[in-house]
C-alpha cells in the first residue's frame, strides 16, 4: 500500500512561473494499490486504476468563515474533473471538532448515466482557511476508496509551547514511568535533579543526555545537578553554564572517560554562583592546565574535585589562587610530584579557607605529604 503524507504547508505548486503556497494543514492517508496522485493548481487529484479521477483534495478551498456555507458551496460546485459527478441532496451530514479543526462531512448516494455512485465530502476549517476532500465512487471503486476514507486523518495543528513546557515534556518523556513530577508547577520548582538511573529507551540515548541539558535552563531554582552513566561532554557543561541558580555540579558513577575539555570548563565558568564542582568519578583526559584558568573565575567555589585529569600540572593549579573560599581541593591522579611541593605550598598559602587536600595516586611521596602537613597544621592531606 502507498502511504502518503501531504504536508500542505510545504508544498509549492509551480505553473507557468506562478508559485502558490498552500496554507498550513496536513493529511495522512493510505492510497490504494495502482492509484496515483497528480498536483493541479489548487488541488490534488487522485486517479483510479482506469486513470479516472475519483478523489479531489483541495488545498485550500477558498471560503468564508461559515463552515456550513463553505460546505454547501463546495458540495454544489460542478466537479468537471470527476466523470459522472452529480450534486444531489446531502444526507448523513455531521459536524465535529477534529484535532483542533472544525470538520463537516456529508454523503449522497444516487444514480447517474445508469451507474450507482456515492459521493462523500469532508471539509476541515480553521478560521477562514478551509481544506477539503471530495470523492465520487461507483461500484467498482467503492471498496478501495472506503479503505482510503478509513485511513484519512488530519494531522493535529502544531500548538506553540513555551520553553518551560518543552522542558517539562522532555523531562517527563525521559523519566517515563519513573517520573515523579505530577505537574509542570512541581517540575518548575525543583532545586535538584539526578540524571542517574533514568529509564531511558536505550543506553546510547542515556549517554547522549548531556547534550540535551539546555532544557533545564528553564528551571529558575535548580541548584544541584547530578550526572551519571552519560557522556558528560562540552555541550553539557556549556548548557549548565546557563543555569541561573546552579551551585552544585557532580558527575557520578561514570566508569568511563568523558569527553569534557577546556571548552566545556569555559562554558561552565559562566555559572558564577557555582560552589561545588565534583568530577571525582570521571576520567577527564581532555582537561589541561588551560582549563584551570577558566575555573579560577568561579570565586564562590568551596569544593573543587578535578581528580583523574592527568594533563593538569602544577602550572594549572597555580591559577586557582583566586578561590579564597575553597575548603576542599582534590587533585588525585593529576600530574604532581615532590618537586612541585614548594610551588604547591605557595598556592595553599593563598587559599585561607582550604581544609582538605587530596593528592592520592600522584607522584607525591609520603615525605612530600608530611611536609605539607607540617607547614599547614589545619590542613588535612590525603595521600
Amino acid at each position: 500500500m502507498k502511504h502518503v503524507v501531504l504536508c500542505l504547508a510545504l508544498i509549492l505548486t509551480i505553473q507557468k512561473g506562478f508559485t502558490q503556497e498552500r496554507p498550513y494543514v496536513q493529511f495522512n492517508y493510505t492510497l490504494p494499490e495502482s492509484y496515483e496522485i497528480v498536483y493541479a493548481a489548487d488541488r490534488l487529484l487522485v486517479y483510479n486504476e482506469e486513470k479516472k479521477i475519483c478523489v479531489i483534495i483541495y488545498a485550500p478551498f477558498k471560503g468564508g468563515s461559515n463552515i456550513g456555507e463553505n460546505f454547501m458551496q463546495l458540495w454544489n460546485t460542478p466537479q468537471k474533473s470527476i466523470e459522472g459527478y452529480f450534486a444531489g441532496e446531502v444526507y448523513k451530514r455531521n459536524s465535529l471538532k477534529v484535532n483542533g479543526y472544525q470538520m463537516m462531512s456529508g454523503e449522497f448516494e444516487g444514480e447517474a448515466n445508469g451507474r450507482q455512485f456515492k459521493k462523500t465530502l469532508q471539509l476541515y476549517q480553521d478560521g477562514n482557511r478551509c481544506n477539503a476532500v471530495i470523492a465520487f465512487v461507483d461500484q467498482e471503486t467503492n471498496e478501495q476508496l472506503q479503505s482510503f476514507w478509513k485511513s484519512l486523518e488530519i494531522i493535529p495543528k502544531a500548538i506553540p509551547l513555551s520553553m518551560l513546557e518543552r522542558s517539562y515534556n522532555w523531562y517527563t518523556a525521559l523519566r517515563g514511568p519513573d517520573a515523579s513530577n505530577s505537574s509542570i508547577q512541581i517540575y518548575q520548582s525543583q532545586t535538584a535533579i539526578n540524571f542517574t538511573g533514568f529509564n531511558a529507551a536505550s543506553q546510547n540515548h542515556l549517554q547522549r543526555l548531556g547534550d540535551s541539558l539546555f532544557y533545564l535552563r528553564e528551571l529558575p531554582n535548580l541548584q544541584m545537578i547530578f550526572i551519571g552513566q552519560t557522556r558528560f561532554n562540552d555541550a553539557a557543561a556549556i548548557n549548565i553554564g546557563t543555569f541561573r541558580a546552579i551551585k552544585h555540579v557532580q558527575a557520578i558513577d561514570q566508569g568511563f572517560a568523558i569527553p569534557l575539555t577546556n571548552a566545556g570548563l569555559q562554558g561552565l565558568s559562566n555559572a558564577n554562583n557555582l560552589e561545588v564542582i565534583d568530577l571525582r568519578s570521571a576520567d577527564i583526559p581532555g582537561v589541561t592546565d588551560a582549563g584551570m584558568a577558566y575555573l579560577s573565575k568561579l570565586t564562590k567555589l568551596t569544593k573543587l574535585i578535578i581528580s583523574r585529569a592527568p594533563a593538569v600540572t602544577i602550572n594549572g593549579i597555580e591559577q586557582l589562587t583566586t578561590l579564597k573560599q575553597l575548603r576542599e581541593l582534590n587533585l588525585s591522579f593529576c600530574t604532581l610530584s615532590d618537586t612541585d611541593i614548594p610551588r604547591l605550598t605557595a598556592v595553599i598559602q593563598q587559599l585561607p579557607s582550604l581544609r582538605l587536600l587530596f593528592i592520592q595516586t600522584t607522584n607525591v611521596t609520603e615525605g612530600g605529604a608530611s611536609l605539607l602537613r607540617q607547614t599547614f597544621p589545619s590542613l588535612t592531606v590525603y595521600r
